[in-house]
């Protein structure tokens, strides 16, 4: 049955599995690093300077045949100034629908698309409170 090492690269931090483990196949091995991966990313990456860490999967010679790098990216997004008008909200929403048909992740189209719907949702809320404010129109007789 074929060894495969697991060395860990944390940042500046190297550390060399010198035991290894015995896996049928090397799927089996990439199935065994990505868990370990996801482990330490989730148990160190928020907690620490490192935003990535990479295991590298060595076979019984020692070879690297497999590697597997879990990655956080923390981007600090400027704040929108809040629209204060109906007309300000959607605009935004059109904006906001324009960008989303040039994204090419879907997942990022569906969350833009949905921030969109909510600007719209604003919008008639906004409208909605300026019908409630507006006096009282006199019955004529």
């Amino acid at each position: 049955m074929p060894r495969f090492y697991f060395d860990v690269r944390e940042s500046t931090r190297f550390v060399p599995d010198r035991e290894g483990i015995d896996f049928h196949t090397l799927d089996q091995a990439e199935h065994e690093a990505a868990r370990r991966a996801a482990e330490i990313g989730r148990d160190r990456l928020p907690k620490s300077d490192a935003r990535e860490v990479v295991i590298d999967v060595r076979d019984q010679n020692h070879q690297r045949v497999l590697v597997i790098k879990i990655s956080m990216e923390v981007r600090r997004l400027p704040l929108e100034p809040t629209p204060s008008k109906p007309s300000e909200y959607r605009d935004r929403a059109r904006s906001v629908r324009e960008v989303a048909k040039w994204v090419s992740s879907e997942a990022d189209r569906i969350d833009l698309l949905n921030r969109a719907t909510f600007l719209e949702d604003q919008a008639s809320i906004e409208e909605q409170k300026l019908v409630d404010q507006e006096p009282p129109k006199p019955h004529s007789v």
